[in-house]
């Protein structure tokens, strides 16, 4: 160790070589891949990365999660296989597993949905509904219950909240309470419709 002035809180099996650092404080696990201010602590699970203020750091036995910013999976018990990169994202995640989230306060309200794939800021904020995917600034944020949506584009799916098996591509808001239905748009307008009979609609739509 050279050049180090201040070192607290630092644990190390092994060998720790470090070079040209002045000041190293504050929760840094090395081994275990723990590096933050209260980041990590006192998680208990294995197979874990966390980097980031009070990241993964509340107590439980999450296995396999990956926690890269401030908060993420800060709530997280007992959920599994969680991957949580950016501001708060997951952050107040707790049971829920198999979950993906890239983007500042992506899937941010999330507690117990599983299989959920955000990216974007604020993708899916609100939800607790299990196999969705967004991908676009705020897509599907307001979805709370529904499962297997799809949106993808800038404020896709929005306004949908316990609809399920939808797919929404480009621009478009949907309406609550929508259910089985594809809209592909261009941008804001929508083109193609297929509602939950099979009709399909051109041009117009909500």
């Amino acid at each position: 160790v050279d050049a180090i002035t201040t070192f607290s809180s630092l644990n190390t099996a092994g060998t720790l070589g470090v070079t040209g650092v002045s000041t190293l404080t504050g929760g840094a696990v090395v081994q275990g891949l723990t590096v933050g201010t209260g980041a990590g602590t006192p998680l208990a699970g294995y197979a874990n990365a966390v980097f980031g203020n009070s990241a993964a750091s509340t107590a439980g036995a999450g296995a396999a999660i990956t926690a890269v910013g401030d908060r993420a999976l800060t709530a997280n018990t007992s959920g599994n296989y969680n991957t949580a990169i950016g501001w708060q994202t997951l952050l107040n995640n707790n049971t829920g597993s198999n979950n993906t989230a890239v983007g500042g306060n992506s899937l941010g309200s999330n507690t117990s949905g599983i299989q959920n794939t955000a990216v974007g800021r604020a993708v899916l904020f609100n939800n607790n509904g299990g196999y969705n995917t967004a991908i676009g600034n705020a897509a599907l944020t307001n979805n709370t219950s529904g499962a297997n949506n799809i949106g993808v584009g800038y404020n896709a799916g929005t306004l949908l909240d316990t609809g399920s098996n939808n797919t929404i591509i480009g621009s478009v808001t949907g309406t609550a309470g929508m259910a089985d239905t594809v809209i592909i748009a261009a941008g804001t307008t929508e083109k193609v419709r297929f509602d939950s009979t099979g009709l399909m609609t051109v041009g117009g739509g909500a």
